[in-house]
């Protein structure tokens, strides 16, 4: 199981929340850099395996969402394309901030389309007025 998305966006809950609550054997957490450190720094995950009453519980809420009219296909089928391409993103902006890095530390000029996609405030190709 992959959990995603697990950043923290209300002020009220601990920025750990979801990390401290997800995290557990057979699971791959994907984390912000900024929630991979608040979990280093204090987070408390339990790795609590999931139990049957955990399974049991899922399965009263699907039956809610269908009550209430929500398709539970189509909202995982939208959720799973949208984390995808923020993933996506942000691997590619990773790809081109290594890029440059390594283009700046070899002494090369960066390439202009890694810099318009990483859209830097001072880009090194163009001289400041």
């Amino acid at each position: 199981m992959l959990w995603a998305d697990t950043t923290v966006r209300n002020p009220a809950y601990r920025d750990t929340r979801h990390a401290d609550r997800l995290t557990a054997r057979s699971t791959v957490t994907a984390l912000a850099e900024e929630t991979l450190e608040a979990v280093a720094d204090h987070g408390k995950a339990t790795g609590r395996p999931w139990t049957d009453v955990g399974h049991a519980a899922a399965r009263r809420l699907l039956g809610q969402l269908r009550w209430c009219g929500i398709d539970h296909r189509e909202l995982t089928t939208r959720l799973e394309a949208e984390a995808l391409k923020d993933l996506d993103e942000s691997w590619h902006r990773l790809l081109d901030t290594l890029t440059l890095a390594l283009e700046t530390a070899a002494g090369a000029r960066p390439d202009a389309r890694t810099l318009d996609r990483l859209d830097f405030p001072d880009r090194p190709d163009q001289e400041t007025p």
